[in-house]
């Protein structure tokens, strides 16, 4: 098997459920002393923020960085694209 594949799916098993209804994996990358992870946010609004208005899509916005738990001693990065501002 493909090891891009294999982690692929080992990160989809190690992350929540919720961050992978709401994000996709668009990259990852693996050293000796860290991994980081891209994550995207998918093109999903809930029913309720939609007719309210208090969320727009807007197109992409600052990436974030974010410090996660570490794994096998290694820091773990991820950084998190979002289209939608909230009002």
């Amino acid at each position: 098997m493909n090891p891009n594949r294999s982690l692929h799916k080992l990160l989809r098993i190690i992350f929540s459920e919720v961050l992978m209804e709401y994000f996709d994996i668009s990259g990852w990358h693996d050293d000796s002393s860290k991994i980081e992870v891209w994550l995207d946010e998918k093109n999903y609004m809930e029913r309720f923020d939609y007719k309210s208005g208090t969320v727009i899509s807007s197109g992409f916005i600052d990436e974030k960085v974010i410090q996660e738990f570490p794994l096998r001693g290694k820091a773990v990065y991820l950084h998190v694209v979002s289209n939608y501002d909230i009002r």
